[in-house]
């Protein structure tokens, strides 16, 4: 990305797909790179990106001294799938799905019902504009 907002290559073709897979947390500007990430998709490109889930069952019970927060020092920011959304609607795309990924997937299954799961999976596409 850094490449494209350096404006290298010249006119480059729009990309289908972009993931970004446990990124956006370690961001100092998130919504600053969506916004750029949307400016080399295609009209209709998928985004698809995942993240630590701030509202996990981990955090609800230990609040403050929840080990995401000591274990995650590198992380700048934290999302909850609302927050999420938000920022995603925000940079000019429409989130098609987000969802909580716990482990083990099968016994923690009715965690992920609830969006409490660990790991917070987005998938949205890029909005047409007006």
């Amino acid at each position: 990305l850094e490449q494209f907002a350096a404006g290298r290559p010249e006119n480059p073709p729009p990309f289908d797909i972009v993931t970004m897979w446990d990124v956006i947390e370690h961001l100092t500007d998130p919504a600053a790179t969506l916004k750029l990430v949307n400016s080399v998709l295609k009209e209709d490109g998928l985004l698809c990106l995942s993240t630590v889930n701030l509202a996990n069952y981990r955090h609800l019970i230990y609040k403050n001294k929840w080990r995401g927060f000591a274990e995650g020092q590198e992380h700048t920011l934290f999302f909850s799938p609302p927050a999420l959304g938000l920022l995603l609607r925000k940079c000019g795309f429409k989130p098609t799905k987000i969802v909580t990924r716990s482990i083990p997937p099968l016994l923690l299954k009715w965690l992920n019902i609830f969006k409490l799961g660990h790991e917070l999976e987005a998938y949205a596409i890029k909005a047409q504009q007006a």
